[in-house]
């Protein structure tokens, strides 16, 4: 729904007016208002209220009919059984009139009707399709236990179908394949790499970068599970292959750190890319598995599921792999693993939090941006975020409590880094993305993301969404975050495992967001001291080399106890 017109009082009958203001509230809230109370003041005296309130009827009138619509699409799919394509495409494009959750829900029903039909590989692009959608749009529904315990059925049945059809054989658990007498052999599994600022790329970069080389030798195996797939009819998100998305960390890992990376050869389907690189770690004799997967990585849930490697680990950065076959589930921070260690609890798999890493060494060597480059006046406080999903992490509360804050500090100016439309954020700023010098900018995706988080003054944290691997960055820059836990997705878990309780802004509200953030807007001591006790933080919590050690020694003292036994 559209922004209310203002309505001035001298041209408008007040009475009129004020209800039709009102109405207008309700209806941006969701709320259903009878039509007959809109449709009385498309018969009021007053011209403008009359125009105004047509208008309104109009566009509800509109919604109603998207969410019949859609509601049909959905029908249609339930009664073809998800079978064609080109139906499933149109509900998925009008599901979003059914509320936030239902292509998520509408991904999920058209896998397990592929998985009734025995339709493998359907089943494993619609599990894709699912977890990729709701963690684009904050993770809700992949951080809920219920939904867990679903997708996790859906993954563990069609992984059984899948070995018995390609003929896997698991490896011997606790068995080591290399020599007794020599190094152990571990793979770091990731479904993708890209060159710069991925958050995921970064932290396997973090384990390679400070690995235990006398206990370990080190293979990385990319799944691609994101890539595009001769057989993936109907995958909804997919990005380029690894070898273009991250040359120069490729050329970097194999050179300089001397970790050989494997790809996958064939691109028919994740069950083929996944067989061959189980076939892979059986050549090189691996014998531990360390995953960086997510339920959205079915190829990734497939090796784990067919046993790849004597012992299974997973790292559970961000949302984990949920895959009931390792020996260890890492969470990344306590509170994710109080929510969803559920089912190692169940079937006997001990679990710990890894409490986070972080290399800040590129963004303390960065130099930020001069003011004149960006065209941002001397005297302006810069606010900024960066991330890879923000135009569905910047809520409009968001953006509204943003704006205000900008509209009461005329030296200010706000900038989000990252890629994607902002149609609608665009629409919540106004008039502050407008002129010669905007105070609301989108300058899209940076190979440079660094040198802006060293230009801004205050780092914002979106909510409810937000992120977390960027906090980090600005903590290592020693700048002021304002953030704010609203509800338990993994995203606002992680930013408040980042800047911690004692940082948290509170009560979680749109007014205490736009308090804190005021006040550094006007308070450079403030500012200098907020971001002094993050560094500080940081510097305690996310020191990297002991981050790695940690989990290092957690997988040896595990597989040399089992090993012994």
């Amino acid at each position: 729904m559209s922004t209310a017109p203002t309505l001035s009082p001298a041209t408008c009958e007040p009475a009129d007016a004020a209800r039709l203001e009102e109405l207008h509230r309700r209806v941006q809230t969701g709320e259903q208002v009878p039509l007959d109370h809109i449709a009385s003041l498309t018969r009021s005296s007053d011209p403008v209220v009359r125009g105004l309130a047509k208008r309104l009827l109009s566009h509800v009138l509109v919604a109603q009919a998207r969410r019949s619509a859609a509601q049909l699409l959905w029908e249609a799919c339930d009664d073809l059984d998800y079978r064609v394509p080109q139906v499933l495409r149109e509900a998925a494009d009008h599901a979003d009139a059914l509320g936030r959750d239902s292509l998520y829900e509408l991904h999920l029903r058209a896998g397990e009707a592929a998985a009734r039909r025995g339709d493998i590989v359907q089943a494993l692009v619609q599990l894709l399709n699912a977890a990729s959608t709701d963690m684009r749009h904050g993770a809700q529904r992949v951080n809920e236990p219920a939904c867990v315990r679903r997708m996790m059925g859906l993954y563990e049945s069609a992984a059984g179908k899948a070995a018995s059809k390609l003929d896997v054989h698991p490896a011997a658990r606790r068995v080591r394949r290399s020599p007794a007498s020599s190094r152990l052999r571990l793979a770091h599994v990731t479904c993708q790499l890209v060159d710069g600022g991925h958050a995921p790329s970064r932290s396997l970069e973090m384990q390679l970068k400070f690995a235990d080389r006398e206990r370990f030798d080190l293979v990385l195996f990319v799944t691609e599970a994101l890539a595009p797939h001769v057989e993936h009819t109907g995958q909804t998100f997919a990005s380029p292959p690894s070898s273009q998305r991250a040359p120069r960390r490729i050329a970097e890992f194999e050179r300089d750190l001397g970790v050989p990376v494997v790809l996958p050869r064939h691109r028919r389907s994740c069950l083929t890319a996944a067989a061959e690189l189980h076939a892979e770690m059986v050549r090189r004799r691996i014998d531990v598995a360390f995953f960086h997967g997510s339920l959205a990585t079915p190829s990734d849930w497939l090796l784990c599921a067919w046993q790849a490697a004597p012992w299974q680990f997973d790292q559970g950065f961000g949302v984990p792999l949920h895959c009931p076959a390792v020996d260890y589930q890492f969470f990344e921070f306590e509170p994710t693993m109080q929510k969803l260690a559920f089912w190692c609890r169940e079937r006997g798999i001990p679990y710990g939090p890894t409490s986070g890493g972080h290399d800040g060494t590129d963004v303390e060597l960065a130099a930020p941006f001069a003011r004149d480059e960006l065209a941002i006046p001397a005297n302006h406080v810069v606010l900024g975020t960066i991330g890879n999903h923000l135009p569905t992490r910047m809520s409009a509360a968001f953006c509204r409590t943003v704006a205000r804050v900008l509209r009461a500090n005329a030296e200010t100016t706000f900038l989000a880094v990252g890629p994607g439309d902002f149609s609608a954020q665009r629409a919540v700023f106004g008039d502050l993305c407008d002129g010669a010098r905007p105070r609301v900018r989108f300058p899209g995706s940076s190979s440079e993301p660094a040198r802006f988080t060293k230009t801004f003054d205050v780092f914002l944290n979106p909510y409810p969404g937000g992120g977390g691997f960027v906090i980090g960055d600005a903590m290592a820059a020693r700048k002021p975050v304002v953030c704010m836990q609203v509800g338990e997705s993994s995203p606002a878990l992680a930013g408040a495992g980042w800047v911690g309780a004692e940082h948290l802004v509170t009560p979680p509200t749109d007014e205490a967001y736009a308090a804190r953030l005021e006040r550094l807007v006007r308070d450079p001591a403030e500012r200098a001291r907020l971001g002094t006790s993050l560094r500080r933080r940081y510097e305690q919590v996310f020191e990297p080399r002991r981050w790695v050690t940690s989990m290092t020694d957690r997988i040896w003292e595990l597989v040399t106890a089992q090993a012994r036994s």
